[in-house]
C-alpha cells in the first residue's frame, strides 16, 4: 500500500475531487479496462487478475465493461473484482456493460470496428446524458441514477440475469429506457 497512489489512499486529492464532483451531481463514468481473460490486451498480459483498478474501482464511479452487438462479453473486457487497497468492502465492479466492437469512427481503417471498454464507456455516458435531459441530478443524484441503471440492466449472452451482479457483465447490459422509466416521475 502506497499513500501516494490515489487507489491506495481515500484522502488522496484525486479521490477527494471525484467524491466532491459526485456530491455536486456529476455522473462519473470510467472504462473498466482491457485486461480481462481470455484475451487481455498486451499491456495486461502479465497481470489480468485484478485489472479493474484506479478510479474505475471507486464506489462513486460507474465502471463500464464491454460486449459486442450480440450481447457477448468481449474477451479482453476487464472482470471483477476490482483492486481496492483501502480497508472496508470493495465495490462490485464492473457496474454495467456497454457496447463495443461496432462499426463507428473507422479510425483504424475502413470497415474496422471501434473497440475496447473505452468505446463502451461513451455509449453508457451518452445514455446517462440522454436520461439527464429529462431528470436532473438535483432530483435524482448520481448514486440513485447508478442504482437504477444497475437494477434495470439486461442479461448478456453468457452472463447471469440482468440486475444481478457477476464479474463479467457487472449487473448486465445497460437499458437506458428501462432506467429512465424506473426513475421517471
Amino acid at each position: 500500500m502506497n499513500p501516494g497512489r490515489y487507489i491506495d489512499n481515500l484522502n488522496h486529492p484525486f479521490h477527494v475531487l471525484i467524491w466532491i464532483l459526485s456530491q455536486l451531481g456529476a455522473d462519473i463514468v470510467f472504462a473498466a479496462g482491457n485486461g480481462g481473460q481470455p484475451c487481455p490486451v498486451p499491456a495486461f498480459l502479465h497481470l489480468s487478475a485484478g485489472s479493474i483498478r484506479g478510479a474505475a474501482a471507486y464506489a462513486e464511479t460507474l465502471t463500464v465493461a464491454g460486449c459486442d452487438v450480440q450481447d457477448f462479453r468481449v474477451g479482453y473486457s476487464s472482470q471483477g473484482p476490482a483492486v481496492f487497497m483501502n480497508p472496508g468492502p470493495t465495490p462490485d465492479k464492473p457496474d454495467i456493460t456497454g457496447y463495443t466492437h461496432y462499426l463507428g469512427s473507422q479510425v483504424f481503417g475502413e470497415r474496422m470496428p471501434d473497440g475496447g471498454t473505452s468505446t463502451a464507456c461513451p455509449i453508457v455516458a451518452g445514455c446517462i446524458a440522454a436520461i439527464r435531459t429529462k431528470i436532473s441530478p438535483q432530483v435524482v443524484p448520481p448514486a440513485q441514477l447508478f442504482d437504477a441503471i444497475r437494477l434495470t440492466a439486461r442479461q448478456g449472452n453468457g452472463g447471469g440475469p440482468g440486475g444481478v451482479f457477476n464479474n463479467d457483465y457487472g449487473y448486465g447490459i445497460i437499458d437506458p429506457l428501462a432506467a429512465y422509466l424506473e426513475l421517471a416521475p
